[in-house]
């Protein structure tokens, strides 16, 4: 019921709104993941070899899920931004690339679902391009 509540609410903000997030979601879930990775070296709190959680003001969350949705959100931003009247730019592709990537190598230590969802997301992206005809340099 919270989640049905939550839909609502989030469908009747106008779109121009969440361009702010791509702003501060990726540069904070990085962050958090890097906070996370450090903590699991210095505590030792682990989990089967890694660390996932965190705990803020008493609630338990794993930065990996807000850095997926940042990646997804980003990757949106990008690729409106850099459109061009018949497709996309190639550099949209090249920052997509480096981004995922990043965020990747700071998630996979982590949580082996994400390896899976970047893999998806680089997969779809180099057939994409092939699909375009686009040379990525």
């Amino acid at each position: 019921m919270v989640g049905v509540c939550i839909v609502v609410l989030v469908h009747n903000i106008p779109y121009k709104y969440f361009r702010v997030f791509p702003v501060f979601l990726l540069p904070l879930s990085t962050l958090l993941l890097i906070f996370v990775m450090g903590m699991g070296l210095i505590t030792g709190d682990r989990v089967n070899g890694a660390a996932r959680w965190m705990t803020f003001f008493g609630i338990q969350f794993q930065p990996s899920e807000l850095a997926k949705m940042a990646v997804i959100i980003v990757t949106a931003f990008i690729l409106s931004k850099f459109q061009e009247e018949d497709n996309a730019n190639p550099k949209a592709f090249k920052y997509i690339m480096w981004i995922t990537g990043v965020v990747f190598i700071l998630i996979a230590p982590i949580y082996c679902t994400a390896t899976l969802s970047v893999t998806y997301i680089l997969y779809r992206i180099f057939t994409l391009c092939q699909s375009q005809n686009v040379k990525i340099h």
